[in-house]
């Protein structure tokens, strides 16, 4: 903030909008006496302050606003938190009367903050106070004092926090889950992963806030792929029951569309390897059938002969499913490519041209693949793994069979690496072990793996990640993925390292094949080195 002179005015001050609002909540903070946890102590000066801020005389309204939302919420402020909220809600509202609005709202955490528990109560007081004042509210107004409510102190109402972790957590577990029942390879490459995560982010989003996204497929989408629609609807319901909302139909219904998206690119890819079915049409006898068969050897890599049969038993080539004949008469009314070949011993000139005639058929096949593909989802050339985790994980943040006494027990070793490499602090390790207590088992994200770790807020230093092999396999409470012996403890702060991450993570524990080599490392670089040879190699 600087302060300026200006003739015939006097001093102002230039800064943002936010810094001028930061500074006024900081002027009224320290002119109160002392700050008691039962609310505030408050001198004559405050309160002339309070009466110069609040020209609107808006402030024991605002108040009564915040105190209706949290009848109906259930969610209640500690009484200092609740008054400081107050003094945010009457400048803003002051500001905003006076034309002040915030112009963007840049802040790091915004992915955070969007789908924070704290973002719905944020939104209804704030449409609360623009019905009753006629003042316009933004979507910056509401991220920002979602912003400042996520740093209040509550007395009830904690609900699930659903931080960008945990519910990139709940995703991660619900593609590897969708995914296995439907036996495709959702991790073909991470731009198509982190598209699905980010569509996902983004159902939760609406979801939790009350939005409802229309899908014009919808009855397209029940007709084609029944089978894929139930088992989306089944395997959401650990993230469901964690935010502690149902998706609409209309979403699951996109969600549906990625995964077919993919059954179908899945298809394309191997439909562009086989062959083209021939019929063979030969007047004569059967010996000469059998040496045209082996004069066509020699094309075995591009054709299959699915088909002999006489001229006039076309039906049953039509059914045979034959792209193509070859025949030994011409045949000037059949409706599939054919190649009349001059003679049943089928000279050099005749190979090549049935080749000719199976490349072309071929070029047209790739071009209608290619269209086909041109309307999945458009991704990320890149395949390999991201190389997040093992660049989060060293040497020190390896134990390798530890004799955990309970998952708990094994959650604070994965926390202890982390705190003593100074990544976390304490309170960071008791949140991890809260979380679970909390939420329950929804860590175990794949078998035999939990992934423990808290909201960056509760104390995450640096990114960091730890790796703890146990001696034995532990119960954590998963119906599906116990018991666990591995257990990765994570301290993340941006959405990009955890969906990177993550994406490591499941693509190499998800695998039984990789897990097997892991239990019979002998040390921790042997780890390090395993993980690390992921990066070079499309698993």
């Amino acid at each position: 903030m600087t302060l300026k002179a200006k003739p015939h005015v006097g001093y102002v001050i230039e800064a943002t909008e936010t810094q001028i609002r930061e500074n006024i909540l900081k002027l009224m903070e320290v002119n109160s006496e002392e700050y008691y946890q039962n609310g505030y102590m408050l001198n004559v000066y405050w309160w002339l302050l309070l009466k110069q801020l609040d020209t609107m005389n808006c402030f024991e309204d605002l108040k009564n606003i915040l105190l209706e939302e949290e009848e109906e919420t259930g969610v209640i402020l500690e009484d200092y938190s609740f008054y400081e909220a107050g003094i945010e809600l009457m400048i803003i509202l002051n500001r905003l009367d006076q034309g002040k609005y915030l112009i963007s709202f840049n802040d790091e955490s915004k992915e955070e903050i969007e789908i924070s528990s704290k973002y719905p109560f944020s939104k209804s007081v704030l449409k609360k106070i623009g019905r009753k004042y006629d003042v316009k509210i933004t979507e910056e107004e509401i991220l920002m004092f979602t912003k400042h409510l996520r740093g209040k102190r509550y007395l009830k109402g904690e609900r699930n926090s659903a931080t960008s972790l945990d519910i990139n957590v709940m995703i991660a577990e619900a593609i590897h889950l969708i995914s296995g029942q439907l036996g495709i390879d959702f991790y073909l490459d991470f731009g198509l992963y982190d598209l699905m995560v980010a569509h996902m982010k983004s159902a939760v989003y609406r979801v939790m806030n009350g939005e409802v996204l229309v899908n014009p497929f919808k009855d397209e989408i029940i007709n084609d792929y029944p089978e894929i629609l139930q088992i989306v609807h089944k395997e959401l319901e650990n993230l469901e029951n964690f935010i502690g909302k149902k998706f609409r139909e209309d979403e699951v219904m996109f969600l549906v569309l990625y995964f077919a998206s993919v059954i179908e690119k899945e298809k394309i890819q191997s439909n562009k390897n086989k062959k083209i079915p021939v019929a063979l049409v030969c007047v004569t006898g059967r010996g000469t059938v059998q040496f045209m068969l082996a004069k066509l050897k020699i094309l075995e890599d591009i054709i299959d002969i699915v088909s002999v049969s006489s001229h006039h038993n076309m039906n049953e080539i039509e059914q045979s499913g034959a792209k193509m004949i070859i025949s030994t008469i011409p045949l000037p009314n059949s409706k599939l490519p054919n190649v009349a070949v001059s003679s049943p011993m089928l000279d050099d000139q005749d190979i090549l041209t049935i080749q000719q005639k199976v490349f072309e058929l071929k070029e047209k096949e790739q071009e209608e693949i290619e269209e086909q593909e041109n309307r999945v989802i458009k991704q990320n050339p890149q395949k390999d793994i991201q190389g997040a985790f093992y660049n989060l994980l060293s040497k020190e943040r390896i134990e390798l069979d530890y004799p955990a006494k309970d998952w708990e027990d094994a959650i604070r070793c994965a926390g202890k690496l982390l705190y003593d490499t100074k990544t976390v602090t304490e309170q960071y390790v008791e949140e991890m072990v809260n979380s679970v207590k909390k939420h329950g088992p929804y860590i175990v994200v794949c078998k035999g793996m939990a992934l423990p770790h808290a909201d960056c807020s509760k104390g995450a230093i640096e990114e960091a990640a730890s790796l703890v092999r146990l001696k034995t396999p532990i119960e954590f409470g998963s119906v599906y993925n116990d018991p666990v012996r591995y257990v990765i403890g994570m301290s993340i702060k941006s959405a990009e390292s955890i969906n990177q991450a993550i994406y490591d993570m499941m693509k190499i524990f998800g695998d039984e094949n990789n897990m097997n080599k892991f239990d019979s490392l002998p040390d921790e670089q042997a780890v390090l080195d395993m993980i690390n040879s992921f990066q070079k190699q499309k698993i």
